[in-house]
């Protein structure tokens, strides 16, 4: 019987146009009143997954900034966090600042940035004095680069890759590997700790919480994800996925525009009945 589903927000849990179907909401409140677990996981910050978990009324547990951090959200303690050498954060700080890039900072549960790109993010901008003072008292877990230049993005990659040898680079925009695809509006790139992933974070509550790896089921549509695939041979690649996510799943669903999430959802709810 599975317990547990792990699910991607981003690409797996929300369509093209950036929401939630109908559908997969109609979806989630089934698994709830039938006792299926599900548990959000992404390389959004812990404040932005809180609002979400409260939209949607799901996820006792929260597992942000690609596995940074693993958050109790029923008793409001955090059971895991990995927080970036401040000295580290202080030297992209000062790149970006410099280099006229953005740049977003995930502490304990709360979003700083240096700039807006969208208008739901102005609520969380600091000023230079502030940012400094959160790099130099609170726990930095993972910093977004962004930019909405192809070629700044890769000569930070380049000063990234020469800087920092103890950090690394965990999710980033798929055109900065793949120029084919259609230009973003912006660019980014995740940076956490050596160490750090979701499958990890994963790993820790399914140890925490369940008897077994097979009581649980993760799905995924990004390189981010294939981490969390490794932890169950109950892994679902999305239909939107590259071939080479697919090939690290046990299992395809449609796309998240064809409600892939709760279509595997349901079948996972009706085998369990």
């Amino acid at each position: 019987m599975i317990k547990a589903v792990f699910t991607d927000i981003d690409g797996t849990l929300k369509n093209s146009n950036r929401e939630v179907s109908e559908y997969t909401r109609e979806t989630l409140k089934r698994c709830k009143d039938e006792g299926l677990q599900v548990i959000l996981v992404s390389g959004r910050s812990r404040e932005n997954m809180l609002k979400f978990r409260k939209d949607l009324d799901v996820s006792d547990y929260i597992i942000s900034s690609n596995g940074a951090e693993v958050y109790d959200a029923k008793t409001n303690k955090t059971i895991f966090s990995n927080p970036i050498d401040k000295n580290k954060v202080k030297i992209l700080y000062d790149y970006v600042k410099e280099n006229g890039f953005n740049i977003k900072f995930n502490y304990e549960d709360k979003l700083a940035i240096n700039r807006a790109f969208y208008p739901d993010e102005k609520e969380y901008i600091k000023t230079d004095e502030e940012i400094l003072d959160i790099i130099k008292n609170k726990e930095v877990v993972q910093c977004v680069i962004m930019n909405e230049n192809i070629d700044k993005m890769k000569e930070f990659k380049r000063f990234f890759y020469a800087n920092f040898k103890n950090q690394k680079i965990e999710n980033e925009s798929k055109k900065l590997t793949d120029e084919t695809l259609p230009d973003p509006s912006t660019y980014y790139c995740d940076v956490i700790n050596k160490g750090v992933s979701k499958g990890r974070a994963v790993e820790k509550l399914i140890k925490k919480l369940y008897d077994s790896t097979q009581e649980v089921v993760t799905i995924g549509d990004g390189e981010n994800d294939i981490s969390m695939f490794k932890t169950t041979g109950n892994s679902v690649a999305m239909g939107n996925a590259s071939p080479y996510v697919k090939g690290f799943a046990n299992y395809e669903t449609k796309t998240n525009d064809d409600d892939g999430l709760a279509y595997m959802l349901n079948i996972i709810l009706d085998k369990n009945n």
